[in-house]
Formats: structure tokens, C-alpha cells, sequence
């Protein structure tokens, strides 16, 4: 499988998507979830992370409701999220 954020899921194409870390290093992260070694959005909940996700995909790349919400459907598996 190729490279996604650990926290939204979002596919890592190309480096210009990947967020830094504070010494400069590549994270796991997409720049929209992470940016200097901290989470953008620290608070934000498991659900809450699924529902952004799924208003992005309906909203912004016209997928219907049902397939973005299948399309999050394993966000609880990334490391972001594993406990």
C-alpha cells in the first residue's frame, strides 16, 4: 500500500504533502492534520477526524456520502488513532 497520513488517511503521493517535523524530517502526516512536530487540530476526536473526512470527500471531490464514509471506515487503524 503506499504511503498515507496516519492521521486522516489521505494518500502521500509527493513530498509537497508530507508535513515536517521540528528538526526538519518528513512525518507521517499530511500538511493539513500536522505542521512543526504537532498536530494542527490536538483535541480533535476519532469521530470528529471521520466526519471532517467525510465532509472533504462530499464536498470538495463530489463523492456521495455513503463511499466517503466507507472510504474512512479504517481511520481507527492508523497510528494516530491506535491506543
Amino acid at each position: 500500500m503506499k504511503k498515507r497520513c496516519q492521521s486522516c488517511g489521505m494518500p502521500l503521493k509527493n513530498d509537497n504533502q508530507i508535513a515536517l517535523e521540528k528538526d526538519s524530517s518528513k512525518s507521517e502526516y499530511c500538511l493539513m492534520c500536522y505542521e512543526n512536530g504537532r498536530f494542527l487540530q490536538p483535541d480533535m476526536s476519532l469521530q470528529e477526524m471521520k466526519k471532517f473526512c467525510i465532509s472533504i470527500l462530499n464536498k470538495n471531490m463530489k463523492i456521495p456520502k455513503f463511499f466517503a464514509y466507507l472510504m474512512v471506515s479504517d481511520i481507527h487503524k492508523l497510528k494516530r488513532w491506535k491506543k
